[in-house]
């Protein structure tokens, strides 16, 4: 099974993924958008902080894709992993194994119609925008 799940920062989509982890141990991998961001090791820091990352054209579709079908024929991918520390991609991936449940979050999860099509379940987490911005500065603080 594989669940777009998405959402407004804050919204709670970790807890929720945490939530399922729990309740199906061992069941459950997770495609995290976030490290999916293109990575612009070209431009200097400065100008990589003042990039806009809340754009669908921010990230990296069709490698994600690709990973989302390689999980989908039962074999394992190296997942990249994105810093907001230095706004690039780490030299280090995550092995992410494929799993009765694929859980791909992120807040463009159910934007792009090809990544949609894998889909046997779409979420989305709607909360208040004065609650996501709470929970937001408080995980930040």
């Amino acid at each position: 099974m594989i669940v777009g799940l998405c959402g407004g920062s804050g919204a709670g989509k970790t807890t929720i993924i945490e939530m399922v982890k729990e309740h199906f141990p061992g069941q459950v991998s997770v495609i995290d958008m976030d490290n999916y961001y293109i990575s612009r090791d070209e431009l200097p820091f400065e100008e990589r902080r003042l990039m806009n990352y809340d754009i669908p054209e921010s990230l990296d579709w069709e490698m994600m894709i690709r990973h989302i079908e390689i999980l989908k024929r039962g074999e394992s991918i190296e997942q990249p992993q994105f810093t907001f520390q230095t706004y690039e991609r780490t030299e280090e991936t995550v092995t992410t194994v494929p799993s009765p449940i694929l859980i791909v979050d992120g807040i463009f999860s159910l934007y792009y119609e090809k990544l949609c099509s894998f889909y046997d379940l779409k979420v989305f987490v709607d909360v208040p925008s004065e609650v996501r911005l709470t929970r937001r500065m408080e995980r930040n603080i």
